[in-house]
């Protein structure tokens, strides 16, 4: 009787101890608080004081938030030798058209000043630093490769604004 009490304690004692040093802690994330109420910004606030997570860039858009992944990116290369950089699926991690609440020029406004900020970040490196590279997925991808998937996922962002336009103005008609 003795051993079917102390036996599953000793075991859920045990069992995960080598697994302890697996635990994820701190691991970066990225907020969009498109609300910006108290409660929103409550929520950040708990899950910025999880030991499982730091929130590493707060936004209130989507194209902020690419701009800020984009410019770490860029960073984690110039700064690391030859650094790992983390698979992101941009699909899923950003939501169809979650910034059509703010309406198309907005959108557009943020598109720019987003794209602005980016080729701020990019524009005092130098030669040798576009050449730089790390390494997602076993594919090497220099800073000037990631400068173009930047301007790459800002025409999605551009072509899906004009989507908006167009359905509007067909609406009206």
């Amino acid at each position: 009787m003795g051993l079917m009490v102390i036996a599953p304690l000793l075991y859920g004692v045990f069992y995960p101890q080598p697994y302890l040093g697996q635990i994820l802690r701190h691991l970066p994330i990225a907020v969009v608080d498109l609300d910006e109420t108290e409660l929103s910004r409550q929520l950040v606030m708990a899950l910025d004081a999880d030991a499982g997570v730091q929130v590493a860039v707060r936004t209130t858009t989507i194209a902020q938030a690419q701009e800020a992944l984009f410019e770490r990116r860029v960073a984690q290369i110039v700064a690391e030798d030859d650094p790992v950089l983390e698979v992101i699926d941009h699909d899923a991690v950003v939501p169809d058209a979650a910034d059509r609440s703010l309406g198309p020029v907005a959108v557009a406004d943020e598109l720019a000043a987003a794209a602005d900020a980016f080729a701020a970040r990019l524009e005092p490196l130098a030669a040798k630093q576009w050449e730089r590279a790390g390494t997602r997925e076993g594919e090497r991808r220099t800073v000037l490769d990631v400068a173009r998937r930047g301007v790459h996922e800002g025409s999605h962002h551009l072509l899906d604004i004009g989507r908006v336009l167009r359905a509007v103005r067909s609406q009206a008609k």
